[in-house]
């Protein structure tokens, strides 16, 4: 059911006595921001337990820059219906900002419960959207989710720390769900998040080490895991040189070929956020499944005229890579590849 059919129906916006334009937003026919804070307040007001939710559209600036703002609207009403569809009885979900919503369901207190919803939220908005007829979209969101009255009395409280989660979500790929769990997320700083220019230098650092060589791309692979958060990375030398750091050592990822990366290179990098995106016979689509991946950024060893190989990172999981985190990336291949020239 939609939002104006269901605001017609429940006993509190009945009990408002506003028209639909003062609590529907225009663009995606879901409740506006100021109706769902005076809904979420209500329910705190009652002792009603209820569960809310940020949900960010991933990386919708690009989508608007590329197919421009129609479309993104387009986009916007379309997710929002998809996620009405999944929400049970006592859900609601509002418009709060250009690639935000919020979502408020009623009777949910406990860790269990909001995981199960948010995960058939997230796999329903993965599913592709048709664009007038033609186009088939596939967009991503990330979750932060917090519960009342486990994780706070008030609603900025709550807000605040579903924003938490949210922003732990953002910093493990994109393209999932966090439930504010106060042991994990409380100490949880915005600022915490270095600046590209730091992380760059910190990795340059890593070379002027007098170490062997090898020992110095070893670790400087193992810090832009540690940095960006994923399973690990790997270089894979045309001389038949590589050597892999994994997190944990929780899985081996084997050596490629040099043809399971050239039949996907158009440009000096690869991304892949979804193996399972790739074409089925892909080569490197059955690589990355052989070696538990579902995630990659492939990026060429290369300095002046000379081909070395390949920096490779990797993600057990789908992540959604950054524009900031290839630039990191293209950083250390830069730098792996001036140490490899001058040996």
């Amino acid at each position: 059911m939609n939002m104006q059919e269901k605001v017609k129906l429940d006993n509190y916006f009945k009990s408002l006595n506003l028209e639909e334009d003062i609590i529907i937003d225009p663009t995606t026919k879901t409740i506006n921001k100021t109706q769902m804070i005076s809904y979420a307040n209500y329910l705190i007001k009652n002792n009603t337990s209820f569960t809310l939710a940020i949900i960010n559209i991933d990386n919708f600036n690009d989508i608007d820059d590329k197919y421009g703002y129609l479309i993104g609207d387009k986009i916007l009403y379309l997710v929002a219906e998809q996620i009405s569809d999944v929400l049970p009885k006592d859900g609601y979900i509002g418009k709060i900002g250009g690639d935000e919503f919020l979502v408020i369901i009623e009777n949910v207190n406990n860790y269990d419960s909001e995981y199960q919803i948010y995960k058939t939220i997230i796999e329903t908005i993965r599913k592709p959207l048709l664009i007038d007829g033609v186009e088939n979209f596939s967009v991503t969101a990330t979750i932060g989710a917090s519960c009342f009255p486990k994780d706070g009395n008030g609603y900025e409280e709550l807000f605040l720390k579903a924003d938490k989660a949210l922003y732990r979500g953002k910093t493990k790929g994109r393209n999932c769900y966090i439930v504010y769990v106060d042991a994990k997320h409380s100490n949880l700083s915005y600022q915490t998040n270095v600046s590209l220019a730091r992380r760059m230098a910190r990795l340059k650092s890593i070379f002027s080490n007098k170490n062997d060589k090898y020992l110095n791309i070893y670790n400087s692979i193992a810090e832009i895991s540690k940095i960006m958060g994923i399973d690990g990375g790997m270089i894979y030398e045309f001389n038949d040189q590589s050597l892999s750091y994994v997190k944990d050592n929780k899985f081996r990822v084997t050596k490629p070929s040099q043809e399971v990366f050239e039949e996907n290179f158009k440009e000096d990098f690869i991304i892949v956020n979804d193996a399972s995106k790739l074409d089925s016979k892909s080569r490197l689509r059955f690589y990355i499944r052989e070696n538990n991946l579902k995630s990659m950024i492939i990026l060429r060893i290369k300095w002046q005229d000379t081909d070395f190989g390949y920096l490779v990172l990797f993600n057990e999981q789908i992540r959604i890579w950054q524009e900031n985190e290839l630039a990191l990336g293209c950083c250390l291949a830069d730098l792996i590849s001036f140490v490899l020239y001058m040996k």
